[in-house]
């Protein structure tokens, strides 16, 4: 029924082929997460009780530098799992606001040589709000009519590494995403950044 409404979304065809692929590769991913873990695993487990978090805090707070270029908060809710909050200028001349629910993958290095070195590949899906700026009316990048906002969705890709010793995050990620108001575009962001964990 779901996919059913989304092919019916008049938009270009090509906006539509990405879009598909994006949501088919996001939920192939995350069902493959979670058919690896046991119920008792996912009743038992929390990010209090892991090992690893002891590491470090599990709030992070540091800025991200990309497009666009921020503030980013991390806070962690379970060994694998974190919701991602940032807010940050483009160079588009907007400033968004962006929510994610990111999933971890820390056993994808299980047996390479770089096991244990505190590498962690993430996927996640969220939501993201831009508000025009009024420098940037005059040619709006994102939007049909000028000084708008808008919202999408968005599904960021990324890497951390977490040593543990200092508490920090370093992280690079590559954010494709979908426009969904005021008009259907597709977008491509990421950057670079950098948390101190509490």
């Amino acid at each position: 029924m779901l996919i059913r409404f989304f092919m019916k979304i008049p938009f270009q065809t090509e906006l539509r082929k990405w879009a598909t692929l994006i949501f088919i590769v996001t939920a192939t991913l995350l069902l493959g997460n979670a058919s690896k873990a046991t119920a008792s695993e996912r009743r038992h487990s929390t990010y209090a009780d892991d090992e690893a978090s002891s590491q470090h805090g599990p709030l992070g707070l540091g800025i991200v530098l990309g497009e666009p270029t921020g503030f980013t908060a991390k806070y962690w809710t379970h060994s694998t799992e974190a919701f991602d909050l940032g807010i940050a200028y483009s160079f588009n001349d907007f400033f968004t606001l962006y929510g994610d629910y990111l999933w971890h993958f820390p056993e994808w290095f299980s047996k390479t040589s770089i096991r244990g070195k505190g590498l962690e590949p993430y996927l996640g899906v969220g939501g993201v709000l831009w508000v025009d700026t009024e420098s940037g009316r005059h040619e709006s990048t994102y939007f049909t009519d000028h000084g708008s906002a808008g919202i999408g969705v968005r599904v960021p890709i990324g890497i951390e590494w977490l040593p543990g010793k200092p508490p920090i995050g370093v992280f690079a990620e590559i954010v494709p995403g979908v426009g969904l108001i005021p008009a259907v575009f597709a977008f491509l962001q990421g950057g670079v950044g950098a948390r101190f964990y509490f």
